[in-house]
């Protein structure tokens, strides 16, 4: 088969795209990573001080807060691959695919290929795991232990600072979009 000058241009463009496309999908898994490794490095500066019992309310507040915008921030990140993947999939390969006169399939096997029912079922489970893990029970746990620790300041709300019903307010804000986002993921 011989392509025309204009369909090699095409053909041309469409592989400058998908790699533009690609390289984009590589950054933003790339922020979700580093995203990830942000907020561990807020429970590496937490666990010193759960450790000499010098946690405060700004802690515990701070890492619901954190959790909540890496969670968003990794969701949004997570929504936008799918979309460029689509863009690759439902876009570039089919025209691609027309100019060569081959299927999709062939030309983007990684992009086209079908599901596997079974392995995405036990990642769906995985990732459903790894995400409450991390942003739900572990900050739960460590707010459990704090509050178990401080259990008689809060019994009385004479011991409470100016500032902490703003924290607690701020925490309960992050927790319960913590548990939105969670619930909202594909």
């Amino acid at each position: 088969m011989q392509l025309d000058e204009r369909d090699k241009a095409r053909l041309e463009y469409l592989l400058a795209d998908f790699n533009a496309v690609k390289a984009e999908i590589s950054r933003r898994a790339s922020l979700q990573r580093v995203t990830l490794a942000a907020y561990v490095a807020v429970y590496a500066w937490i666990v010193p001080q759960i450790a000499s019992d010098q946690v405060t309310s700004i802690s515990i507040g701070s890492i619901w807060v954190a959790g909540a915008l890496s969670l968003l921030f990794y969701s949004r990140e997570g929504l936008e691959i799918a979309r460029l993947a689509g863009l690759i999939r439902d876009r570039i390969a089919s025209e691609a695919a027309q100019l060569l006169a081959a299927t999709p399939e062939a030309l983007i096997p990684s992009e086209m290929a079908p599901a596997n029912p079974v392995i995405d079922r036990l990642t769906r489970r995985y990732n459903i795991l790894f995400m409450w893990s991390v942003f739900f029970v572990i900050p739960a746990l460590t707010t459990v232990l704090f509050v178990s620790r401080r259990w008689n300041q809060f019994s009385s709300l004479c011991n409470f600072g100016t500032s902490t019903p703003y924290i607690t307010l701020g925490t309960l804000v992050a927790v319960v979009g913590t548990i939105i986002l969670l619930r909202r993921r594909p």
